[in-house]
Parts: C-alpha cells; structure tokens; sequence
C-alpha cells in the first residue's frame, strides 16, 4: 500500500468482536448494504470470512484498501468490525480552463488519476470561452477549446475513476474574452471598461443585466447542459464589480443589485430544473440580500466561498461570516476554499491549508454536504498544477477525516510526486509568509514580477522580509533533486521552474531598491532563458492555444529603465 492509501486506512473506527482475525488467505465477500453511508463500508474481518458490506462502488474500493492494510499488519489478533465513511459526501476540485491553460489530453489524466487517489468523486471544468460554442467561432478561435466530443471522452475517463464531471460557466461576470471583440462589446456592462481605486484602467469583464443578455447566456447554457450525462452544471454568481454602474444603472437604482443580478441568474439558466438538471451556484449574490435564499430552488445547491482564511488585514471575513446567512437557512450548501494557486509562483500552500481547515470545521458543523475547490486561472495562468498538490492533499484528508495531516503533509505529498518535489512545495509555500502583503489571493513574487520590483512603500515590505523570502527559495532550490530524468523529472522541472522565477522576482525587488546592480540586459537574458524553458513546459501538459495570450500578461521588464542592447 502506498502512503496515502495507509493512511486513510489509520483513520478508520475499528472495534474488536469474538474471533480470530483473517489473513490474506481468507475469502473477501462484498455484500451491497443500502444503510451503509455513501461511499463508506462496514467490514467484519474475521477467520472464517472477511465481509465487505457498501452501498456503492467507492465505498467498495476503501473497504477492500482497509483489508490490504489489516492483512499487512501483524499488532493484533482478533477479529475486528471497522466501519469508515466521509466527513462530507461530495469532495470536488474546480479546474479553471477559462483562462489560457487548458489541460491536454496527458494533464487530463494525471489530474485525474490524482484525483482518484485522494478520494475526490468531482470534477469541475470551468470552460468559459473556451468551448466550440455553436456560431461562436470569433471566442474561441485558436484557444485550442474544448469540443462537445472531447468532453465526453473527459467524461468517460472521470467514470472510470468513479468521479463525475461537471462543466461551470459564469453567466454575468469574467466575460473579458468575450468583450474585447467588437461585436461582443455592445453587450458590457461598462463597454469603455472600468478604473480601480489605483487609478489602473480595467477592459469590459461584465455583461449588462439585460433580457437580451440573459437570453444569449441561456443559448451557451442550454449547450454545456446537453453534453454530459452527469446533468449537473456550476453556474456561477461570482461576485460583481461593475454592475449597476453603466448600462443596469438605472435597473439597479430601481431594484436594488442582488435583485438584478438573481433575476439574471434565473434567466440566464433556466434550462437548470426545466431538464432535469441540477445546478451549483455561488453564494456571493445571497450574502448580499440573505432573502433570495427564498428563490433559489431546490434543485441549486448554494456553495460559500472563501479562498483564504480569516484575516481583517487583507479583509477576509471566513466561513463563519460568509455563510451565516445560508447556514441559518437550513436548506443544503457547499462550501469552497482557494487552492491558492492564481498569481502565484511558491503556491500559497500554508494559508490554503488554513483556509481548507476554515471550510472544513465550520462546514461540517453547519451541515455542509459538499467541498469543492476552487483553482482558478489568474492573469494568465502561469503556475504549474503540481503547485496545487499541497492543497489537495489537505482537503482530502479532513473533508474525509476532519482533522488534516499535520507533519505527516511531506510522506503522503511523496506518494503523489518525488520526495525532493514535496519538499520544495513546502518550503515555496511558506514564502508569502515570510514576506506578507496586505492583499489577497496574490503574493509577493507575482508581485515582484507584475510591478517589476517596484513594490509600493505603503504595503510595508521591508528588506528583512526580502531576505527571509530569498533564503526560503534558495532553500528549496537546495531541496530539488540536481538530476532531470527519472521519475517525477516533469515536476521536478515545474518546481524548478517556479523557484527560478521566484528569484527572478526578488532580484528584481532589489534592483528596484538599489540592493543590486544587475543591468537591464543581464534581467532580459534571464527573463528570455525563464520564459523558453516556460515555454516547454507549458506544452509538456497544456494546449498550445491560450499561450501566447498567457504570456502577454506579464511582462516584468516593462517596468525596469534603461536601455538594452
């Protein structure tokens, strides 16, 4: 048995019972049992016969692990009864391919298999516009998008690992790959886009909240629903941002914003029920005007998202406070931390378990009945998916134990990628640690690189924290194994990948504080030789479509003077 495997096994309620124990020897009986919990079992593991009672397939699998593990242990005696079950039923993974990345066939697999392995029974593909919409060509055109067969096969491969997939859309915001083409643009909320509070002009993200809109969403919803047979579909409700302040102006006065927005939502999905299929929604619009909890129906599940832990610094309320509203509502609900893996090169793995540890506790003491994990895209989704390995193993483990793996986190990540690997996640994680931001869901080597390591002075960042952030990537560059073949050498060379652009980044910060003499041009060399070697590997587990438009999202040396040769 592997690590992961033995160690769920440990979790399990054993109880002694008349009789000798069984050996590898005895017969295995499966038996299908209907008060048996979901995906759990309950085993009598004796002499004269080990029997397997479960409701279902999974809870076959984890029975028949359990009797591997007792046949390998050699401390007792007598004959046992062990029951074992989930914390929480529905454990899913969000995998956001609106963005540019989207997962070959081969990064597919892994993360499936990974999946598996974990005890993840759902999958989610945020396809955005990366799907062959019908007469929808201009969007998705050279992204290398999904097609209705592809997904089938996708669906095919997830069943064969016992997980069930499920395509997301988001019906009013994220629309910016939609909206920068100009027979699209009419359709904004704000069409010339909007300005932050920084003074940085922001494209059209949002459709305007009109029947027309509604309508032409309703035409893309109609379309996902229709490919799997899984008949489930997440659609959104992501919080908003420019509603309200241009074309729904006057609606919204009138009406009030969440109103709005959830008469949108149940225009613009109406296929959701009318066909029997069950919808998954953000909770975000219902925090907002706790009473459209009263209109929601039956048949969506509203799913509280938090994607960091509690905070007032970067003000992040928690669970606790995001939920109230739909915790009192008695009705079923999900909850959703962060894999803290957008804007981000080190993974934000040590505030991610934290925000897992958040969902999880008050999840299960509010009754929730499903976890999904949110991966989101980012500004061009640039971190590898071996970054999200840290995350998932936490949400396995409490969302089937309820309590995460402590010191264990380094042995059960080894079974999943190399020793050296999992060491250098660890250590990458606890970089935004060391040098804190007053933000949220970004960090300070995406920062460094963003801003070209001009870091404002009122985020507080001072040299020491510098320091103490390089001395962690030097440390985990020390962990990697110096070889590249081998097992795991494609992790390997993602993590090394994103140690090296970490250092690019806090040069940078010392350049941009006079800490370091580098030229401009010895920064584009490295800056070159970081984006072949990205380059290579980006097209080890993703499409080529969505790259080139990845990479113009971040350009370090826009923000450094002086001249190049």
């Amino acid at each position: 048995m592997d690590e992961i495997s033995r160690y769920f096994a440990q979790g399990a309620t054993r109880v002694v019972v008349d009789g000798a124990r069984a050996d590898a020897s005895t017969t295995v009986i499966p038996r299908r049992d209907a008060e048996v919990p979901a995906q759990g079992f309950r085993l009598l593991y004796r002499q004269d016969g080990v029997v397997i009672a479960h409701r279902d397939d999974r809870g076959l699998a984890a029975g028949l692990e359990m009797v591997e593990f007792l046949n390998e242990d050699e401390s007792f005696h007598t004959a046992l009864e062990v029951r074992d079950a989930p914390l929480i039923p529905t454990r899913a993974w969000l995998m956001d391919m609106s963005g540019d990345r989207i997962l070959s066939w081969d990064g597919l697999v892994r993360l499936v298999e990974v999946l598996e392995r974990l005890r993840f029974n759902q999958l989610e593909l945020r396809v955005g516009h990366a799907f062959t919409y019908r007469d929808q060509d201009t969007v998705w055109e050279g992204t290398s998008p999904l097609t209705p067969l592809q997904l089938h096969r996708i669906e095919t491969l997830c069943a064969t690992h016992g997980i069930r997939l499920v395509t997301a859309i988001e019906p009013l915001t994220h629309w910016e790959r939609w909206l920068c083409h100009p027979e699209y643009a009419p359709l904004a909320e704000l069409p010339q886009g909007r300005t932050g509070d920084d003074g940085q002009h922001f494209p059209p993200s949002e459709l305007a909240a009109t029947p027309s809109n509604a309508h032409f969403v309703a035409s893309l919803v109609d379309q996902l629903t229709g490919v799997l047979s899984s008949r489930r579909i997440n659609i959104g409700g992501h919080s908003t941002r420019e509603l309200g302040n241009g074309a729904s102006r006057a609606l919204v006065e009138r009406r009030g914003l969440a109103r709005v927005y959830m008469d949108f939502l149940q225009h613009a999905t109406h296929a959701v029920g009318e066909r029997g299929v069950v919808g998954e929604m953000w909770a975000d619009v219902l925090a907002l005007d706790p009473r459209l909890l009263e209109d929601v129906p039956d048949h969506v599940v509203p799913i509280v998202r938090c994607s960091e832990p509690p905070d007032p610094v970067r003000g992040t309320p928690g669970f606790a406070t995001a939920g109230a509203a739909v915790a009192a509502s008695g009705r079923a609900f999900w909850v959703a931390p962060g894999a803290g893996t957008w804007n981000t090169f080190c993974g934000r793995s040590v505030r991610a378990r934290a925000n897992v540890e958040d969902a999880v506790e008050w999840g299960v003491a509010h009754g929730a009945t499903g976890l999904l994990v949110t991966a989101w895209a980012g500004k061009g989704h640039w971190a590898p998916e071996t970054l999200n390995l840290p995350c998932a193993v936490e949400v396995a483990v409490r969302a089937w134990r309820g309590v995460g793996p402590g010191d264990r986190l380094h042995r059960l990540l080894s079974a999943l990628t190399p020793p050296d690997v999992a060491a250098a996640l660890l250590t990458l994680g606890e970089v935004p640690e060391l040098a804190p931001l007053p933000l949220r869901n970004t960090d300070i080597t995406w920062e460094a690189l963003r801003l070209g390591g001009h870091l404002p002075p009122e985020w507080g960042v001072e040299d020491a924290g510098i320091d103490e952030a390089r001395r962690a990537v030097t440390e985990a560059a020390r962990q990697l194994d110096p070889g590249s073949g081998g097992s795991g050498s494609l992790a390997r060379a993602q993590v090394r990948l994103c140690v090296d652009m970490c250092a690019f980044g806090l040069t940078l910060v010392d350049v941009a504080r006079g800490r370091s003499l580098a030229s401009r041009d010895d920064l584009s060399v490295r800056w070159g030789e970081l984006l072949l070697r990205h380059r290579k590997l980006w097209l080890a587990t993703a499409r080529e479509g969505g790259l080139e438009h990845s990479l113009a999202q971040l350009d370090p040396l826009g923000h450094v003077p002086g001249p190049t040769s």
